[in-house]
């Protein structure tokens, strides 16, 4: 019998209970954790959604954009990262057993707006970091740091945007460098695109009722002339992008609720089907308020619904619908006597006539998109359809307008295998309906005063080419034509007018990366803007006025971006515009009846910096300079003794327009579900006549023809200070903000050269909103 010795069965046991300790370590799992990122450097991103795989489980990150994953099984993983507005990225990561494995993952903010940049090696969706041009984008939760009201909450930190809101509510005055000084009652100026499908009429006039921001995904703004072949627009694009049931699973809703009898409820459900081939979205919410003026309750109800579905590789169909019933008064602008006695009140005259807008509108269409080769073509159809009751202090006005808009463009890809591709393209869009119009007898409608009808038809063609030189250069070369057409017939007066306007626009940009850190773009392009249908004429029984014509300008631009040690974004450009034709703002009976100035010229600066101090801090600030002179101007004006007096205004600024403008922004998050926020506006002194006097008397004749004066004094530089803070315990989220934190009293919006010298809208006093909203998946 074989003796086995003491220093022998010590030894195997020590090896037995070796290895036991090494198969049980083997086994036991580790964990994931690590930080979800901006790629452009501008701080994490919270509430992005992370799928482990395998294992089938899902988080999301924290407001400092922190995610963990106890109890993962030694060995390699894959996380699939999302985040609303930035492009999807999977990542690979080799789990440890026992300790932590940890993840830096950065997603790049992305553009969906057709026809913005160059050739480069990332297809749609596109990379902010890739666009040749002046370009900001808003997040979602930039988006949802505000009441999701309206569109003066997400874009006013940016540099070159001025969106003061008029009344508190979803109408905003939106304008890019300097476009907002002419619109009364819509934007102007700017082309408005909803999902990349133009939401801007034929004729330029644009009215954010569709868009409701509690359901979008990121507001994307480009300004100057990289947006010239998105209709041509003279100073910037806008373009709201909707939420899919790809990017928002689950179902969300919730109640906001503040001052002035503000409430907000809002809902959204969205999710894929068909094994992922499509998704589908709804979403609706209902918003109204007193307003914080004499005169300005308003409500609107919203809804919106949207499918997409991969009907075969390279293939996929869009759907969508929205649609809006608002129900408002207007209180209308104020002297400053007025002003300075009440800045709430509402103009005698809007609550005499009784001063409003009920306005519905419905739209819905597809969009389909092939890939074609190495190219894709792509085609849209939309049919919309408004009616819009309207009194003010001269009439009442009822709409019932149709609107049928379609388009398609082809997109190669490399041309005969050099890094050469081209774009061709073609849009149609008509507004047309009816027109009535009555005497308005105190709110009531009395006699007929025009029953007419219009019709103004906008035809659109381009092309683009686009070359990358090398890795590190890059150029675009386009071409737009637009021709718009007025049609006017009535039937109590001119029985039928007709004048159309035609322009091409050229645009030529070039950008070069010098490293991965650095970016630079020059471009030049010139734009074209029609006037508005009522400025032409004010109903189709009046003539046209045919001496107004469109502006046209010729926009250069050079720009850079920087990122500084990963953490600061530097952001920054310099124009000029050369203008013919420039729209100078006069408001006659609440309606737009702007004057051509001969020739302008347009110098303007944009900086922005955003800074990721700390995990917990980031930091943002930007600067507008903006210096819109009229050069050959002369206008007619009343003097003290009432004769009409011709006036050089040579070397004048453009009313209604700050000079100087500065925005900064802190976000905090001293705890993973608190993030907390302070915002700052800060802009110069604001000229309201285009005399640019600090102070002086405003002449006009009354309606039963005696000289009449009013004291008026230029908008006084004023300062702004807002906060805002999210909550987030589980599934819910507890919201809350403050506007104009110290109350201050302030002409939020400039009605430039109203006849009457009522030029001043108050902004918005001091007031608390607080919500919560509750998000399953």
């Amino acid at each position: 019998m074989h003796h086995v010795t003491w220093p022998t069965r010590i030894a195997t046991a020590l090896t037995i209970l070796l290895a036991g300790a090494v198969a049980r370590l083997g086994a036991q799992a580790g964990s994931v954790r690590g930080h979800v990122l901006r790629g452009d450097g501008r701080g994490a991103l919270g509430e992005a959604q992370i799928d482990l795989r395998p294992g089938g489980r899902s988080t999301r990150t924290d407001a400092r954009g922190f995610f963990q994953f106890p109890d993962v099984s030694p060995g390699p993983v894959e996380l699939a990262v999302r985040r609303v507005g930035f492009a999807p990225r999977v990542v690979t990561v080799e789990v440890k057993p026992v300790a932590a494995t940890d993840v830096d993952i950065r997603l790049e903010a992305v553009l969906t707006i057709h026809d913005l940049t160059v050739t480069s090696e990332k297809r749609d969706p596109r990379s902010l970091s890739d666009v040749t041009g002046a370009v900001s984008v808003a997040d979602t939760s930039a988006i949802r740091r505000g009441r999701t009201v309206g569109l003066n909450e997400t874009l006013r930190m940016m540099p070159g945007v001025q969106a003061p809101s008029r009344y508190g509510t979803e109408d905003v005055n939106l304008g890019i460098r300097g476009s907002a000084a002419r619109a009364r009652q819509a934007v102007r100026g700017v082309t408005m695109l909803i999902d990349g499908i133009p939401l801007s009429e034929p004729d330029g006039v644009a009215r954010p009722d569709l868009i409701d921001l509690a359901a979008t995904k990121q507001v994307e703004v480009v300004r100057g002339p990289v947006s010239v072949l998105n209709a041509g627009s003279t100073g910037g694009v806008v373009n709201v992008v909707s939420r899919t049931g790809r990017d928002s699973p689950g179902v969300s809703a919730s109640a906001l609720g503040g001052a002035f009898g503000f409430r907000k409820y809002d809902g959204q459900a969205g999710g894929e089907f068909a094994g992922g081939k499509g998704s589908g979205f709804a979403a609706g919410s209902y918003t109204w308020g007193d307003g914080y003026r004499a005169h300005s309750d308003a409500d609107i109800a919203r809804g919106q619904l949207a499918f997409d579905y991969a009907a075969a590789p390279g293939t996929r169909l869009f759907v969508q619908a929205n649609g809006s019933q608002l129900d408002s008064r207007l209180p209308g602008s104020l002297s400053q006597p007025q002003f300075d006695a009440d800045p709430t009140a509402a103009a005698p005259s809007a609550v005499a006539f009784a001063v409003g807008r009920t306005d519905n509108r419905y739209r819905a269409g597809a969009r389909l998109e092939q890939a074609v080769g190495s190219g894709t073509a792509s085609g849209y159809f939309f049919y919309s359809w408004r009616n819009l009751h309207s009194p003010n202090a001269g009439e009442i006005v009822e709409l019932n307008l149709e609107r049928v808009q379609g388009g398609a463009r082809v997109r190669s890809g490399p041309i005969a295998g050099q890094p050469l591709d081209a774009t061709i393209g073609v849009d149609y869009d008509i507004l047309y309906g009816t027109d009535k119009r009555w005497q308005n007898l105190g709110g009531a409608p009395g006699a007929v005063n025009d029953d007419g009808h219009y019709s103004v038809p906008n035809l659109g063609a381009y092309s683009q080419l686009q070359w990358r030189a090398s890795r590190a250069v890059e150029a675009t070369l386009g071409l737009r034509f637009d021709r718009v057409t007025y049609q006017y017939e009535s039937k109590v007066g001119i029985p039928r007018q007709e004048t159309a306007f035609d322009q091409l626009s050229p645009r030529l940009s070039v950008g070069w990366s010098t490293d991965e850190a650095t970016a630079l773009h020059a471009s030049v392009g010139q734009g074209f803007e029609t006037p508005a249908i009522n400025e032409l004429s004010p109903s189709p029984g009046d003539s046209l006025s045919l001496s107004l014509h469109p502006k046209s300008l010729w926009n250069y631009e050079v720009g850079a971006r920087h990122v500084v040690g990963g953490r600061v974004l530097l952001d920054g450009s310099v124009f000029y515009a050369d203008v013919s034709g420039e729209f100078v703002p006069h408001i006659v009976n609440n309606v737009s009846r702007p004057e051509n100035a001969n020739h302008s010229r347009n110098i303007g600066i944009e900086l922005a910096v955003t800074a990721r101090a700390t995990d917990q801090l980031e930091l943002a600030a930007s600067y507008t300079f903006l210096d819109l002179r009229l050069q050959d101007y002369t206008s007619a004006v009343l003097d003290s003794t009432g004769a009409v007096e011709q006036v050089d205004f040579a070397g004048k600024l453009m009313p209604g327009v700050p000079r100087d403008r500065v925005t900064g922004e802190v976000r905090l998050s001293p705890l993973a579900a608190l993030e907390l926020g302070v915002q700052l506006e800060w802009q110069s002194l604001t000229y309201v006549e285009t005399g640019n006097a600090a102070a002086g008397l405003w002449y006009f004749q009354s309606p039963a023809g005696a000289l009449q004066q009013v004291a008026f004094r230029a908008a006084p530089a004023r300062t702004l200070v807002h906060l805002n803070a999210a909550w987030r315990i589980g599934p819910a989220t507890v919201l809350g903000s403050v506007e104009n934190l110290f109350g201050l009293t302030y002409p939020g919006n400039i009605v430039a050269n109203e006849s009457l010298g009522r030029f001043y809208e108050a902004g918005a006093p001091g007031s608390v909103s607080l919500g919560l909203q509750v998000t399953t998946q």
